[in-house]
Order: C-alpha cells, then sequence, then structure tokens
C-alpha cells in the first residue's frame, strides 16, 4: 500500500496564535481568525492555541461545509476531537465502509490513537476542534483508491 503526505504536511503559512502556558487566554468566537487550509481544499481553520507545526501542544478548528468528504488517513500523534457544530460520520480502516461509520454529532468527542486510519464526511456544514501534539502532519492511505470529490 502506497502512503504519502497530504499537502506535504500540515504546514500552515499564516500567522499562528500562540500562548504560554501559564497565561489565562479567552478567545471569543466572534474574534476567531478563519483562513483558508491549503491542506483541505474547501475548508477553513482557525488556531486557538500553539503552533501544529512544531513541537508541542495545539488546538484548532476546522470548518467543513455540508457534503465534505476525507479520504482515510492517519496522523503520528494522538487526535482528540470534539464536534463544535454540525454533523457527520466518521469511520476507520484503510478504505471507506459507509455502513461502518459512526454519526458524530454536536457536542460529540472522540479520541482517535496515533497512526490509526480513519475518514470523514460531513452531513452539514461542521465544526470541529482537533486538540493534539505537533508537529502534526496527515498521510493519506490507500493511495490507489479514488479520491473524494468535495463540494
Amino acid at each position: 500500500m502506497k502512503l504519502y503526505a497530504l499537502a506535504a504536511s500540515l504546514a500552515f503559512t499564516f500567522a499562528v496564535v500562540v500562548f504560554a502556558a501559564d497565561e489565562p487566554t479567552v478567545i471569543s468566537s466572534a474574534n476567531l481568525k478563519w483562513v483558508d487550509f491549503p491542506a483541505r481544499p474547501g475548508t477553513q481553520l482557525a488556531v486557538l492555541f500553539g503552533d501544529p507545526s512544531q513541537p508541542g501542544l495545539f488546538i484548532v478548528r476546522l470548518k467543513m461545509p455540508a457534503g465534505y468528504k476525507i479520504a482515510p488517513h492517519t496522523h503520528p500523534a494522538a487526535e482528540n476531537v470534539t464536534i463544535i457544530s454540525g454533523a457527520g460520520f466518521l469511520g476507520f480502516g484503510k478504505t471507506v465502509d459507509e455502513k461502518a461509520a459512526r454519526e458524530m454529532k454536536t457536542g460529540d468527542f472522540l479520541s482517535i490513537p496515533a497512526d490509526s486510519p480513519h475518514y470523514v464526511w460531513t452531513r452539514d456544514e461542521t465544526i470541529i476542534q482537533i486538540n493534539s501534539m505537533g508537529p502534526f502532519t496527515s498521510t493519506e492511505v490507500n493511495a490507489e483508491a479514488p479520491s473524494p470529490k468535495n463540494p
């Protein structure tokens, strides 16, 4: 099976918000700085804490449109995800199996171990919050399978 890095890695080409761990921080949802996320065309990303391209804890939010699909992929670090708004589906494995996927709804939490192949698609516009350790990369698996088409 061929493995390759998605967009060479999740290198972030925009200003990253970095706060000291001992400094109280409050970010209003109205003040989030959403930017287009080139590693996942059609999505937007807001960095809440840390720098995903550097070692250490980071927290980001990813906004995906309705009907968005992410092919099976892995990350080198565990990924802890909370569904902030919207709804979608998450499945595990190197190939997409829609019947085995779990529905994700607003408020749900999931923890994905490091190097665990998984895939996602949204039903509605969906915002997820990802807490993980950097440097964060994504490696698509099953490269022979057709890529999902997105809106």
